[in-house]
């Protein structure tokens, strides 16, 4: 599913960051995270001798995720799925959130690829594995964490810098003890427990009006 071996292209969607004020923050956060992993794993490969194991097509990490999420994370999924997701991946994406407490996949992967993946959360952004690609029921957290990485702290205040400011907190001394303070994740809900179905009344609003 991941397709990092070549510098993403910047996520800018103009017209609707101009009607959501929050989606630019997001965006540039992403942003932020796609570039610094793309200069990371470059130095990691060379480091350890070894290449990322991730790639397009991989979905594995996806059938069992545990993915904390803040609610602008959940804001952007649910903008993007109801105004951007289209043709049959909307239709079944929708059958997967409605019944999303049954299953322990991501509800938004069909066909072994992720149909958000613009806008997938913070936590699947930083989550990479060098070496032996994953296999079906690996945790790998737990059979070989050495070859998980992840972006560093620097990336992690450049984040906070475009997250907090929509929690009202804007001081950059202020963002820097929120984010040593573990804000984001105390701000975080596993998205497995978020009421995820209720997405798919605003996706049918707005196939109405339009």
């Amino acid at each position: 599913m991941i397709d990092i071996k070549h510098k993403q292209r910047p996520l800018k969607f103009s017209e609707d960051e101009a009607k959501y004020v929050w989606l630019r923050n997001l965006l540039k956060a992403y942003n932020i995270i796609d570039n610094d992993s793309h200069k990371g794993i470059k130095k990691e490969e060379s480091k350890r001798g070894v290449k990322l194991a991730c790639k397009k097509g991989c979905f594995y990490c996806c059938l069992r995720p545990v993915v904390p999420m803040t609610k602008w994370e959940g804001a952007g999924i649910s903008w993007f799925v109801t105004e951007k997701l289209k043709g049959k991946n909307r239709e079944i994406v929708k059958q997967h959130l409605l019944n999303h407490r049954e299953s322990a996949s991501c509800p938004f992967l069909v066909d072994g690829i992720c149909t958000i993946y613009p806008v997938r959360p913070i936590a699947c952004r930083q989550f990479f594995v060098f070496g032996t690609p994953c296999k079906e029921d690996e945790d790998v957290i737990l059979t070989r964490e050495r070859d998980i990485w992840t972006t560093g702290i620097d990336t992690s205040i450049k984040v906070a810098m475009n997250i907090l400011p929509l929690y009202g907190i804007e001081d950059k001394e202020q963002i820097l003890l929120a984010l040593e303070d573990g804000f984001i994740v105390k701000n975080s809900k596993p998205m497995h427990e978020m009421r995820l179905e209720i997405l798919v009344s605003g996706m049918q609003a707005y196939n109405r009006k339009t």
